[in-house]
């Protein structure tokens, strides 16, 4: 942890941590960092030994350092996704134990109790806070820290002006659920109708580079006039050029 510390800044690491925790992943911003350092020496290292190639190597010190921000994204917005979805029936069940005569932490603990993670596993945080000593709200302000979700953020902002100012807090509940829900119905719809279309430009996007990469590994000679000759740079330049503005 130190020495991942030497290289990354505190401001850094606090970032990565936020991200981590978003992702549902339990490692520390340390660790993390000491886990891409060592794929980015260890990986290269062993393509080399084994392959004496050195254009192996320096693929393998990229997809090191991009690899593991790809799983941390996938794994955030995964996360995310599963908690929206869980959301809406969480409210429902929060407004149902309000009407039974429940006061708000016992609903949010039938939350915890009846529903799944992700959203089983933040309302356990939250509930271990207030028992803790932290006050409701910090307490949820925390959560909506912690989380980064918009509905969410929704339902805190709601629960937040209800207790300041009063009003039926199962009936909010219950519309802000709706709201969600067909928020959420809305952008599974923009999600399936843009499919095509993302996973197409994913594909043309990503066609050059992969097959450069096979190039490189296969037969580095072929491709070294690319490299060698002025012509050659200037046509990679403007590839790359091209390649950056086809993917915006």
């Amino acid at each position: 942890n130190k020495f991942s510390g030497i290289f990354a800044p505190r401001s850094y690491l606090e970032g990565i941590q936020d991200d981590l925790v978003k992702a549902g992943i339990p490692l520390r911003g340390e660790e993390y960092v000491a886990a891409c350092l060592a794929l980015i020496v260890i990986l290269p290292l062993l393509a080399y030994l084994i392959s004496r190639n050195i254009w192996l190597a320096i693929i393998m010190i990229l997809c090191g350092g991009i690899i593991p921000q790809l799983y941390v994204r996938t794994c955030r917005d995964r996360r995310m996704q599963a908690l929206n979805l869980q959301l809406g029936d969480a409210l429902v069940i929060m407004a149902n134990a309000l009407r039974a005569g429940f006061g708000f932490q016992q609903a949010m603990d039938a939350v915890r109790k009846e529903m799944p993670a992700p959203i089983s596993t933040e309302f356990s945080w939250t509930l271990r806070e207030m028992n803790l000593g932290f006050g409701t709200e910090e307490a949820l302000l925390n959560m909506s820290k912690r989380v980064g979700n918009e509905s969410l953020d929704m339902v805190i902002t709601g629960i937040i002006i209800q207790r300041q100012i009063g009003g039926n807090l199962a009936e909010i509940l219950d519309n802000i659920s709706n709201t969600i829900r067909e928020r959420a119905r809305i952008k599974k719809e923009i999600r399936v109708l843009t499919a095509q279309g993302r996973m197409s430009g994913a594909v043309i996007g990503l066609l050059p580079v992969i097959l450069i990469g096979i190039m490189l590994i296969i037969n580095p000679s072929y491709f070294n006039y690319m490299i060698q000759d002025s012509r050659g740079i200037l046509i990679l330049a403007a590839a790359g050029v091209s390649e950056i503005l086809g993917i915006i």
